[in-house]
């Protein structure tokens, strides 16, 4: 199984079925959900796939290999950023406490 496999949507329903009410899910909880609808998915290509969608920009959070914090993006803000970005210049620029 290669991570071009899975289609983005369907990455992206897992990641929405994990999160339940709260905005950011685990890694752990990401893959379980993604095996409950495909059987079983080896660990690095989950990260694989997040780290695609991460670049792209259809997903945030890390695909080190840390517990992730996957959310689906807000729409870009004012200043055309994603939502984690625009936390950083936020920080960056004194506008929100670190």
């Amino acid at each position: 199984m290669q991570c071009k496999d899975i289609p983005n949507g369907l990455f992206l329903e897992a990641v929405r079925e994990a999160q339940g009410p709260a905005t950011v899910v685990t890694r752990w909880r990401v893959h379980a959900a993604l095996e409950e609808l495909l059987g079983p998915v080896p660990e690095k290509i989950v990260l694989a796939k997040a780290k695609k969608l991460i670049r792209s920009g259809k997903l945030d959070g890390c695909a080190c290999g840390c517990r992730g914090d996957f959310q689906i993006p807000a729409p870009p803000t004012i200043d055309g950023h994603g939502i984690w970005v625009q936390r950083l210049l936020d920080q960056a620029n004194g506008r929100v406490a670190p």
